[in-house]
């Protein structure tokens, strides 16, 4: 499993294409100050996903917040819309309901090393449901970890993508938190010609372990 971060305003500046010898080029873009969303995803080494999760930056839960998210995702709220020891629980609790472990089937679980999964309860959690938690080394989840180097780059990339075209489609409005869920859905649907496991392929030796990232 893993965590990234994703802003209602897209960082990314695309290609365009214009006359040769323009010098001003325009485009729509927010003039708001950006959210950050985190988006916890899950995913085995045979290509197969889990529900997510959102973690909003919020006090207080709104429905209205997921009624586009994907179908199963796990709504979670912090009012600086990051992780912690508490909201990891809440997220174990949720891997166990769709992994399903079990004592004749026990699974790997691995994570980045930091102290927001790395809690007692959290490891006394998997131990009671038959997890094996695996940390990967310090300032090594870019080059160990699978969805970092395969996944999240391309999935921020069509989230940027996603964003220029709803302000080209609505002119005077700014993405907003309520937005972000719809904007998730569309991006991890099955996307033609793409294919979950050989992205993963850098680790195709553990295609053959019970395991998951």
């Amino acid at each position: 499993m893993d965590e990234t971060g994703i802003s209602t305003i897209p960082n990314r500046t695309p290609n365009v294409i214009t006359p040769k010898g323009k010098k001003t080029v325009c485009k729509i873009s927010s003039a708001e100050r950006g959210q950050t969303v985190t988006a916890v995803c899950c995913m085995s080494a045979t290509g197969v996903s889990d529900p997510p999760a959102s973690v909003l930056p919020r006090k207080r839960m709104n429905p209205l917040l997921y009624k586009d998210a994907p179908n199963g995702t796990l709504p979670l709220i912090r009012d600086i819309g990051y992780m912690n020891s508490h909201l990891f629980i809440d997220w174990l609790k949720h891997f166990v309901k769709h992994a399903k472990p079990s004592a004749e089937v026990p699974v790997l679980l691995i994570a980045d090393n930091h102290t927001s999964l790395c809690s007692l309860p959290a490891v006394l959690f998997c131990r009671e449901n038959h997890i094996t938690f695996l940390t990967l080394p310090p300032h090594a989840s870019h080059v160990l970890q699978p969805l970092d180097k395969c996944f999240f780059a391309p999935l921020k990339a069509l989230y940027s993508s996603e964003a220029e075209k709803w302000l080209a489609k609505n002119p005077g409005k700014v993405i907003t938190q309520y937005e972000v869920q719809g904007f998730i859905k569309t991006l991890i649907a099955p996307q033609p010609g793409f294919n979950s496991q050989k992205n993963l392929s850098e680790l195709q030796v553990l295609s053959h372990t019970t395991l998951t990232l």
